[in-house]
C-alpha cells in the first residue's frame, strides 16, 4: 500500500501585527477599518469577561475601550462604538479601578453616555443610554459620598431620578404596544424576549448593563419593574440626604410612595403568574420604604407598613426565602434600627447576629454560590458582614457588663475583616496587645478600599474603647495612610462624619465614643 500523501499546505496567510494598545493614538497605527475597531472591541470584552477580575480581565476591558474608542475615531457618528466605549469604562470604574481613577472613569463613562444620546436613531438606543446614564450619575454620587474624591458637586441624584423617569415613560409606552395597557398572564408567550431582554438589561448589582445597544429587545413588564425599582432607590437615598429641606422630604416620600404603587400596580397587571424573586423584590422595597418615610406620610397611605406589620412581613419572608442574603441582612438591619438601648436588649442582639452570621455562611458556600453574584464582590460583602457583627459585640458591651472577653471577639472579627478584603493589607497583634500592619500586593480597586477602610477604622474603634489604648489606635490610623497612601485625617473624618454619627454603638455610647474620636481626629 503506498504511503497515505497528505495534500501540500497553501502559503499562510501573513499574520497581522499586534495592537499597541498604550494609547488611542498608538493603537490607530494598525490601520484597522471600523468593522475591524469594533470586532476587535468585541473580542477583547469577551477575554475580559473570561478572566472576570484581576489583571487580566482589566487589561482585555482597556483594550476594549480604546478599540471602541478607534471605531468612534472613524465614524463619529456611530452610537455603538460610543455607547459600548462608555459601557466598559463604567465597568472599569465599578469593579477594576482605584480611586480617584474610577471616579475619573465614570465621569468619562457620563461624558460618553451624553454624547451617544445625540447619536441615538431609534426609541431603543435612547432607553439603553439613558438607563446607563442614569446609573452612572448614581454610581458617581455615590463614589463621592464614599471619599473617593475630593471633588465638592452638586448632587447628581436628582438628573439620575429624572433620567430613570424618561426611562420608564419610554419603557412603558413600547411595552404597552406588546403587552397592551392592562392585560395579564402574558409572560409564558414571551420567555424567550424576557432573557433576551434580561441578559442586556437588568444586568448586575454593579449597574453596568452588559448587552449590545443595537439588538432587537421587546421591553417586558420585568424591564419596567426594574426601572421604576431604580428610581425608587434613587428617592430614598435622596431622602436620606441630610442637607434635603422638609418640604422635600415629603415631595420625595410621596414619590417613592407613587412609584411603589406603580410597581404594584405592574405586578398584578402583567406579572399575574407566580413569580417569588419579583414578590420578594417588592416586599423589600416595601419594607425600606416604611421604615424610611414613614414619619412624611399619613399613616394610613397604602402599601405604608408599621413596625409591628414589618416584623410580620419578615417573619412571612423568612422560611420562604432562608438562604437570601439581602433578606436576611435587611432583617438584621431591622431588628438594629428598632433596637431599644436598653440593657434587656440582649434577646433581640442575638437574632441579628444569628442572620448576619448565616449570611456570611451563604455567601462562603462554594458549593452553592449565590446566583448573580460575581465571585470577585464576595470578598468586600464578607468583609462588611464581619465589620457589622463586630459591631453587634460593641453595642453588647455598650448595653451589658463590659467584658475583655466582648471586646476581644469583637477585635478578632475587625481583624478577619481587615485581612479577608484581599487587599494585601494584615494586621499582626503581639503578645502584648500591640497592633502592627503591613502592606504587600492585593487588590486595589475602590470597593476593596472602601470594605478595608470600614474594617481597618472598625479596629480603630475598638482600641479606642480599650482602656488607655488611645495611642494604639492613633499609631493605628497613621498606618492607614502609609498602607493605602489614602490621607488618614480625611478618612478619620469621614468615619466620624458619615459612619459613626448615626448608629447604635455610637448613640449607645452616650458621647464617651464621639469624645474619643474627635480626640483622634483632633476636632
Amino acid at each position: 500500500m503506498p504511503p497515505l500523501r497528505l495534500p501540500k499546505k497553501g502559503k499562510a496567510k501573513a499574520k497581522a501585527a499586534p495592537i499597541d494598545f498604550t494609547s488611542l493614538q498608538t493603537a490607530l497605527q494598525s490601520q484597522l477599518d471600523f468593522d475591524g475597531w469594533i470586532e476587535e472591541g468585541v473580542q477583547q470584552e469577551e477575554q475580559g469577561e473570561r478572566y472576570q477580575f484581576g489583571t487580566k480581565a482589566q487589561r482585555h476591558y482597556t483594550n476594549a475601550v480604546i478599540a471602541f474608542r478607534c471605531a468612534a475615531s472613524l465614524n463619529p457618528t456611530s452610537f455603538d462604538a460610543l455607547y459600548n466605549s462608555a459601557r466598559i469604562t463604567q465597568q472599569l470604574a465599578s469593579d477594576h479601578l482605584a480611586a480617584p481613577e474610577c471616579y475619573n472613569a465614570l465621569e468619562e463613562a457620563v461624558a460618553s453616555y451624553r454624547q451617544a444620546l445625540t447619536l441615538a436613531t431609534t426609541e431603543e438606543e435612547r432607553i439603553d443610554a439613558l438607563f446607563n446614564l442614569a446609573q452612572a450619575c448614581v454610581e458617581l454620587q455615590e463614589m463621592g459620598d464614599a471619599g473617593a474624591t475630593g471633588k465638592k458637586e452638586a448632587s447628581r441624584l436628582m438628573e439620575a431620578r429624572e433620567l430613570f423617569a424618561e426611562v420608564e415613560r419610554l419603557q412603558t409606552a413600547a411595552m404597552e404596544k406588546v403587552f397592551g395597557s392592562g392585560s395579564s398572564g402574558g409572560e409564558e408567550e414571551d420567555d424567550e424576549g424576557m432573557d433576551e431582554a434580561e441578559g442586556s438589561r437588568a444586568g448586575s448589582e454593579a449597574g453596568v448593563q452588559m448587552g449590545e445597544a443595537t439588538e432587537g429587545r421587546i421591553v417586558t413588564p420585568q424591564l419596567v419593574l426594574d426601572t421604576i425599582l431604580e428610581g425608587f432607590e434613587v428617592d430614598l437615598a435622596l431622602y436620606s440626604t441630610p442637607s434635603i429641606d422638609a418640604e422635600s422630604l415629603t415631595t420625595l416620600a410621596s414619590s417613592a410612595h407613587a412609584a411603589l404603587q406603580r410597581a404594584f400596580t405592574l405586578r398584578q397587571q402583567h406579572l399575574a403568574a407566580s413569580s417569588p424573586a419579583v414578590d420578594l423584590s417588592l416586599s423589600l422595597a416595601q419594607l425600606s420604604f416604611s421604615s424610611t418615610c414613614s414619619s412624611h406620610l399619613p399613616s394610613t397611605a397604602p402599601l405604608l407598613l408599621t413596625p409591628e406589620a414589618q416584623r410580620a412581613l419578615y417573619t412571612t419572608l423568612l422560611p420562604l426565602h432562608p438562604r437570601n442574603p439581602s433578606l436576611l441582612s435587611s432583617y438584621a438591619d431591622h431588628l438594629l434600627d428598632s433596637l431599644p438601648l436598653t440593657p434587656d436588649a440582649s434577646s433581640t442582639l442575638q437574632q441579628a447576629t444569628t442572620a448576619y452570621t448565616t449570611v456570611y455562611a451563604l455567601l462562603c458556600d462554594r458549593f452553592t454560590p449565590q446566583k448573580d453574584l460575581p465571585a470577585h464582590a464576595v470578598p468586600a460583602l464578607l468583609s462588611s458582614n464581619l465589620v457589622a457583627r463586630s459591631s453587634l459585640l460593641l453595642l453588647q458591651d455598650h448595653l451589658d457588663n463590659p467584658t475583655p472577653t466582648t471586646l476581644l471577639e469583637a477585635q478578632k472579627l475587625a481583624l478577619e475583616a481587615v485581612a479577608i478584603t484581599g487587599s494585601g493589607v494584615t494586621i499582626s497583634l503581639d503578645s502584648a496587645g500591640g497592633l502592627s500592619a503591613k502592606a504587600t500586593a492585593g487588590r486595589k480597586d475602590w470597593s476593596t478600599i472602601k470594605a478595608l477602610r470600614e474594617a481597618w477604622f472598625q479596629l480603630v474603634r475598638i482600641r479606642l474603647r480599650v482602656d488607655g489604648a488611645e495611642g494604639q489606635a492613633r499609631a493605628l490610623g497613621e498606618a492607614w495612610g502609609k498602607a493605602t497612601g489614602r490621607s488618614v485625617s480625611v478618612d478619620l473624618q469621614w468615619c466620624v462624619d458619615e459612619v459613626y454619627r448615626d448608629d447604635k454603638v455610637w448613640e449607645a455610647s452616650q458621647g464617651a465614643e464621639e469624645a474619643l474620636w474627635r480626640g483622634l481626629v483632633g476636632v
